[in-house]
């Protein structure tokens, strides 16, 4: 098959599973007004890794305190190794607008814990009031950021805390033996009657 069946079959079991067993509630999620995507799979994510990581939970818990508000992507094109990127939009009426974009390529347990690195970032920049654009941003993470370690990225730049906390994701989403047994690729899906 190809990759893009491969996607919309993974689309459709994650929507079948994101609605199984939910009552249809009216009323968002309080994180929803300051982390949005228009992708399901990535609110899903989102979801998935509030219920089951409390570093995730503590990253979404504080920055629906803050003033920024987060527009997650997907990224189709980045370069192998590199998970994810936040990238600065603009400051409008008293909020701050970020963009996370996170890899596709990768499972989506892994994924969880690429988010949970990037919303890490995002409360750093919460936290650091005087980021309030491109230029600030820039300059902020070159006094507390370090050297990234992807390969073909110039100047890459990423921090200990950012690190750590995907770190910790993933050892909770570990520990909550929760990894999904669907990815994004063929490779984890096998003929009907047929083991992996």
């Amino acid at each position: 098959m190809t990759t893009w069946l491969w996607r919309i079959l993974l689309g459709v079991l994650v929507m079948m599973e994101m609605t199984a067993g939910h009552a249809v509630s009216a009323e968002r999620p309080s994180w929803d007004r300051h982390i949005r995507s228009k992708e399901p799979v990535l609110l899903w994510l989102v979801d998935r890794g509030q219920s089951r990581s409390e570093t995730f939970r503590a990253l979404v818990d504080r920055l629906s305190a803050s003033d920024l508000v987060i527009y997650l992507d997907y990224d189709f094109y980045s370069p192998r190794g590199l998970g994810g990127q936040v990238s600065f939009i603009s400051r409008v009426a008293g909020r701050r607008y970020l963009r996370i974009r996170i890899d596709c390529r990768p499972a989506l347990f892994d994924q969880i814990a690429l988010i949970g690195h990037e919303l890490r970032h995002a409360v750093e920049i919460a936290d650091a009031t005087d980021v309030v654009d491109r230029r600030s941003m820039a300059q902020f993470y070159e006094r507390i950021g370090i050297a990234s370690d992807v390969e073909g990225l110039e100047h890459g730049i990423d921090s200990a805390a950012a690190v750590e906390a995907g770190r910790r994701v993933t050892d909770e989403l570990l520990a909550a033996e929760e990894r999904p047994q669907i990815s994004p690729g063929p490779s984890n899906v096998a003929p009907a009657g047929r083991p992996r």
